[in-house]
């Protein structure tokens, strides 16, 4: 057989073992309960508690040894043994567990402060709202006779809000063994919450006079032995006050409710042998006159941590942003896997830097109790006194080897991050306080509820804004107004941002407020600037001179020509010459003109001119000397020697003859004659006349390539 097969087989002999010793024990009971000298059933409980105390510390010796030396045998059996008569002596003693400290004379233990004016502390308030504290109290004694016995009393508030933000409560208990008090608190509606069970060990009056308040301890970070101000934890002195104490289930169970009308106080005293007295109760009841606005958002980390066999403190952090700033409620999940869930102090911290114990040392030997549980300050509406398990109530649940225990209350109330802000980083800790098992925490996550009482958030966003682009861009930066709100709207953030770039076009702008709605408007930037578009210089063709076309016969030459450049501040740009490129332009003077188009319609023109010529000449000897003359109107263009020469002169045309007479002028005399049948001809540039400039022969005007411009 394994040892993991042994070890079972051994928790079942071991259940069976420990009912019997069980039952033989509570048969003893009325024998031991009807004795009639007290003091020697307290010195029997005095007794039980040192006992447990030895057995305890035996328990984590044992535990150690058999974590190094798993397959020793004896170990494992005596670590049994003393377990079973352990537990044993926590039935016989009410679910009493080994106290911090024993009875020990009267010193004294450092206590937390309660603030001035005031029973306990009463949480931040959410924006808007505004808090009224009530204090009621009931002043005579109840009697509270040696047990088992349950007694109770009643306190009537009236006239206070209907909501309730915050309790606090006060008793002035005597009673000569704390162990034996079981108490709760019932409210109006019902829902009972547990202040103590079996806490304070054999010390006396310990409770007379203690403050019960869910922020009496922000502090107390695992790992711990003791950790005052927590009524589970707490290092309990004979004869010394405990206060203020975390109760042992919230108190912030209560929160939302209404407070007016009875609320009852039971005490169970759950052994014989002691007594005392409820001198006087006391409540602080904190209240708003209606219930808060709440908004809700989960946040999760799904990154596991190992959780190593102890003794070992591991931490996981999640970061909680963009819920609202005061909280009202939180409930927190956790998957957890661990295979002796009593090695377990966890504890949860917040970005203010508020301690919540969680669980220390609950859940005995069972295995993944945790994996899955939801901690939750309201989770136990029930439960009460006298009662031997209160499933639901991590410190009292009767816990069943893999099987998950949810919800449960934690060991110390939520309810103390009650008003914090919860944006910012909280921190899970898990302290395994014991060898020979380990774990992981495979995930976690918080449920934040936050409460505003402020007006309700209404958005105005600006109108929307049209604007023409900046100079030589596609866009504008613009700047616009704040939305303007009404009611407590938090933080308010619009996208895109005031002064950005805006794209040409239109663009939606969303405002968000961080305790409200949504708004939107529109950025219209419209691009207003033309283009740029430079055309190609003026372009001068000649047509085919090897052609001899008939009179009156339309002459004409095909030009390409290179498309203009066009620029603008957005892309797009288009651009359309007219005539094209590509046409065949008549002889004379023809105009292009195009136009640059860009995507928002703006546009911009440029021309050039193509003039053609049907007639020209070109020199055989000197290639710059070239005359080109339009058949048909008589303009001519002449370029002699760098010099280029324009006019209009008197054309005539016999057959394919074509001639040219410019001699009237007064500054100069031009000649020009071309037989187009045999492709040759001759010119001539007189300038002034009688000064010859320039002579041209043209012996084959095949293969002319005349420039002149």
């Amino acid at each position: 057989m394994s040892i993991a097969t042994n070890y079972r087989s051994r928790k079942v002999v071991l259940l069976f073992t420990l009912m019997s010793l069980v039952a033989s024990l509570v048969a003893l009971r009325p024998v031991l309960t009807s004795r009639t000298s007290a003091s020697v059933q307290s010195s029997w409980k005095e007794d039980a508690v040192s006992q447990m105390i030895e057995l305890e510390a035996s328990i984590v010796d044992l535990k150690g040894k058999l974590a190094a030396n798993p397959k020793d045998a004896t170990l494992k059996e005596q670590l049994e043994t003393e377990q079973r008569t352990y537990d044993a002596l926590s039935v016989r003693m009410g679910g009493d567990r080994a106290p911090a400290t024993g009875k020990s004379g009267s010193a004294s233990v450092a206590q937390p402060n309660v603030p001035a004016g005031g029973l306990g502390v009463v949480p931040t308030p959410p924006t808007g709202c505004t808090p009224t504290t009530t204090l009621v109290a009931n002043s005579t004694p109840v009697a509270i006779p040696t047990g088992p016995a349950v007694v109770t009393s009643t306190l009537l508030v009236a006239g206070a809000g209907t909501s309730l933000w915050d309790l606090n409560l006060q008793t002035v208990i005597t009673h000569t063994f704390a162990a034996d008090l079981d108490i709760t608190l019932q409210s109006p509606t019902g829902t009972v919450v547990t202040l103590t069970t079996d806490n304070g060990a054999g010390n006396d009056d310990v409770f007379n006079g203690t403050v019960w308040d869910d922020q009496a301890n922000p502090a107390g970070q695992v790992p711990y032995t003791t950790n005052n101000g927590l009524v589970t934890d707490h290092a309990y002195v004979n004869l010394t006050l405990a206060s203020p104490l975390v109760p042992e289930e919230a108190m912030s169970a209560f929160m939302g409710e209404d407070p007016n009308g009875t609320w009852t106080i039971t005490i169970s005293d759950d052994l014989a042998g002691d007594g005392g007295s409820l001198n006087s109760w006391s409540l602080e009841v904190t209240t708003f006159a209606a219930a808060p606005t709440s908004a809700a958002a989960t946040f999760t980390n799904n990154t596991p941590v190992a959780i190593p066999t102890g003794p070992a403190v591991v931490t996981s952090t999640l970061i909680v942003s963009g819920a609202g700033t005061s909280l009202c409620d939180l409930n927190l999940t956790t998957f957890l896997t661990h295979t002796f869930a009593a090695d377990l102090d966890i504890t949860l911290q917040s970005p203010a830097g508020t301690v919540v114990t969680l669980t220390t040392d609950n859940g005995a030997g069972n295995d993944n109790v945790f994996n899955g549980t939801v901690w939750n300050d309201q989770a136990n509406p029930a439960g009460q006194v006298p009662y031997a398990s209160n499933n639901g109530l991590v410190t009292d649940h009767a816990y069943v080897n893999l099987t998950l225990a949810s919800p449960l209350v934690p060991e110390e109330a939520m309810g103390a991050f009650i008003g914090q802000d919860p944006n910012g980083t909280w921190t899970i800790t898990i302290s395994d306080d014991l060898a020979g098992d380990g774990g992981s925490l495979d995930s976690w996550s918080l449920d934040v509820t936050t409460c505003t009482c402020a007006a309700t958030c209404v958005l105005f966003c600006p109108a929307n804004i049209t604007q023409s682009n900046d100079t030589n861009q596609c866009g504008a930066v613009v700047n616009y107004p704040a939305p303007t709100t009404t009611g407590d709207c938090g933080t308010i953030t619009c996208s895109p941002a005031s002064g950005s770039f805006f794209p040409v076009g239109t663009t939606t702008v969303t405002c968000t407020a961080s305790a409200g709605p949504t708004c939107s408007f529109t950025i219209t930037v419209n691009d207003t600037q033309p283009p740029a578009i430079t055309c190609p210089a003026d372009i001068t063709a000649v047509t085919d001179q090897s052609i001899c076309t008939q009179p009156g016969s339309p002459v004409c030459q095909v030009v390409t020509f290179a498309a203009p450049v066009a620029t603008d501040n957005c892309p797009g740009v288009t651009v359309v010459c007219v005539p094209p490129s590509g046409t065949c332009f008549t002889v004379g003077v023809t105009t292009v003109t195009c136009t640059a188009t860009d995507a928002s319609g703006n546009t911009a023109t440029c021309s050039f001119t193509i003039t053609t010529f049907d007639v020209a000449l070109q020199d055989d000897a000197d290639p710059t000397k070239v005359l080109l003359w339009n058949s048909i109107t008589g303009q001519y263009r002449f370029c002699c020697n760098g010099t280029t020469y324009t006019g209009t002169g008197k054309v005539q045309r016999q057959g394919c003859v074509f001639l040219l007479d410019h001699t009237f002028a007064a500054d100069r005399r031009v000649l020009g004659r071309v037989d187009k049948a045999v492709h040759a001809g001759t010119a001539s540039l007189q300038s002034p006349p009688g000064t010859q400039r320039c002579t041209i022969m043209d012996r084959n005007t095949l293969n002319d390539t005349p420039v002149c411009q």
